[in-house]
């Protein structure tokens, strides 16, 4: 059975670079083996990552 991986980390941009609400959700296919969430709050955006297996970080 593979090990399950997480990951959670954020960033913090400037206003002036962007000011984003909402969030995305991708989901494994051939470029990408893990799940990524990411909320966005205005300059301010959390992401979290898991997949099985060896982590890609």
């Amino acid at each position: 059975m593979e090990e399950k991986w997480e990951q959670v980390s954020f960033s913090l941009r400037h206003p002036f670079e962007a000011m984003v609400f909402g969030y995305e959700f991708w989901e494994p296919d051939e470029n990408v083996e893990h799940f990524t969430f990411s909320l966005h709050f205005w300059f301010v955006t959390l992401r979290y990552e898991w997949g099985f297996g060896e982590s890609p970080f």
